[in-house]
């Protein structure tokens, strides 16, 4: 019978073997780089986890700069735990690649894999199994391979503001862009910078506010530019 035998949060897993990186923005259940050799591996900095953020493959680094500039998304972490679970067959043990918690407060646990682990017919029934047992935990369960994160502009675009995510916003200018979204909301980036009289080397200070939900850019639509269209911060979904 498909069912789910145990998890663990990532906490828990690591709690007693394990001591907590302090320059990681989450506890891991699993140690990036302890399945294969020989693959690229580094630590992004999130601004939005506050800290280091490991990965272990060149698509799950751009994942996570989509989800860095995802108004949408309040949170996410990598390995965030272990599942013991039947298959129906044989019991299997598996960690998820990452967590992220939306706005809307809505949670999906990502696999991000290359097309050939994908679209392999002994993994997609894995993933289905998966969706089906994480679906009866109240979670949404999907897997992202890579023409869905490079697909469109997203990725070029939050590349071009990560650019900027070490600069910090003075509060007396977040405050003025929150007073100018509440009175008369500028519709695009041109507008903005009209609207605070800054100059044009400023530019990724406004995108680095992007970045951090003082206001949203959308970095779907098309390139980056002064007709990028932006609008009021995401809200939290109230209960």
């Amino acid at each position: 019978m498909v069912r789910i035998i145990g998890r663990k949060s990532a906490s828990e897993v690591r709690a007693a073997t394990v001591k907590r990186y302090p320059y990681l923005a989450f506890d891991m259940a699993r140690k990036v780089g302890t399945r294969r050799k020989r693959r690229v591996m580094g630590k992004f900095v999130s601004v939005k986890n506050g800290g280091m953020m490991p990965w272990e493959s060149s698509l799950e680094l751009d994942m996570f700069r989509l989800l860095e500039v995802d108004n949408n998304v309040i949170a996410y972490r990598p390995q965030p735990e272990r599942l013991i679970y039947d298959n129906g067959e044989r019991v299997r043990l598996h960690y998820p690649d990452i967590e992220v918690t939306f706005l809307a407060g809505k949670t999906q646990i990502v696999e991000v894999k290359e097309a050939d682990d994908a679209n392999d017919p002994v993994n997609q029934k894995e993933f289905a199994i998966r969706s089906f047992l994480y679906a009866k935990e109240g979670l949404e369960y999907v897997v992202r391979d890579r023409d869905w994160v490079h697909q469109g502009v997203a990725l070029a675009n939050a590349r071009q503001i990560l650019l900027f995510n070490d600069m910090r916003p003075a509060p007396l200018l977040r405050k003025k862009v929150l007073e100018l979204f509440d009175v008369e909301p500028p519709k695009t980036l041109a507008d903005l910078h009209e609207a605070l009289k800054m100059p044009l080397a400023d530019r990724g200070l406004l995108l680095n506010m992007a970045m951090r939900n003082i206001f949203t850019i959308d970095t779907h639509s098309a390139p980056l530019s002064d007709r990028s269209a932006v609008s009021p911060r995401k809200e939290r979904a109230k209960p």
